[in-house]
């Protein structure tokens, strides 16, 4: 395994601030219960995409063993930032995330699943955010936890082609920034380049 990211790369990207109230984003979502982290990050859906971390859960080293993640306030941040931004998309993992999801697309968000588990969905969704960084062909907001993620993930190379993961099963080195990030980018450059006719949401199935 290796270093996904060449060093250097995402720290040289041009830097820029979230964006204003009303502007179109994507957000990717990555949750867990207990141990990982849960992540929220948006892309902008424009020619060139800014990424930025929008909210974190993330256990401490100083947090109890029995550290949860507070679903009701990551239900609410989801849709404070559908208030503040044109939220065409919130792609997610629904893995342990299913209710929360579907009680989201009651409210009325466009949620759509996005299983990171899935190597289908993955190999080339990491090839394009890879390809977007090296080129220069995207900025974001130098958030030092999302750059850590980065920093944290390797690659895994097998039959079913080229994925980010963790170092190891139970590596205290997260990815779940780097993850959404990954499911946001992919879905909002998709936004951007689909007929406007496919921009109706896909609601959660069940």
């Amino acid at each position: 395994q290796q270093a996904w990211l060449p060093h250097g790369e995402w720290a040289a990207l041009p830097q820029s601030d979230p964006p204003d109230d009303g502007t179109p984003v994507v957000l990717g979502f990555d949750g867990s219960f207990n141990n990982d982290t849960t992540a929220i990050v948006g892309v902008t859906v424009e020619e060139r995409p800014r990424v930025w971390l929008v909210d974190i859960w993330e256990k401490q080293p100083g947090d109890r063993d029995d550290w949860r993640v507070d679903i009701g306030a990551v239900e609410a941040r989801i849709l404070e930032a559908c208030g503040k931004w044109d939220v065409v998309e919130v792609a997610c993992d629904p893995y342990r995330w299913a209710r929360s999801m579907e009680a989201l697309a009651e409210a009325g968000v466009p949620v759509v699943e996005y299983p990171s588990s899935s190597p289908a969905r993955m190999v080339p969704s990491t090839a394009k955010f890879y390809d977007a960084v090296v080129s220069g062909a995207v900025s974001h907001d130098h958030n030092p936890t999302l750059a850590r993620h980065l920093d944290n993930c390797v690659v895994k190379i097998d039959a079913k082609g080229p994925r980010v993961v963790k170092e190891h099963r139970g590596s205290p080195r997260k990815i779940d920034c780097a993850v959404a990030a990954i499911i946001a980018f992919d879905r909002a450059t998709h936004r951007r380049e689909a007929e406007p006719d496919a921009l109706v949401p896909q609601f959660f199935s069940f």
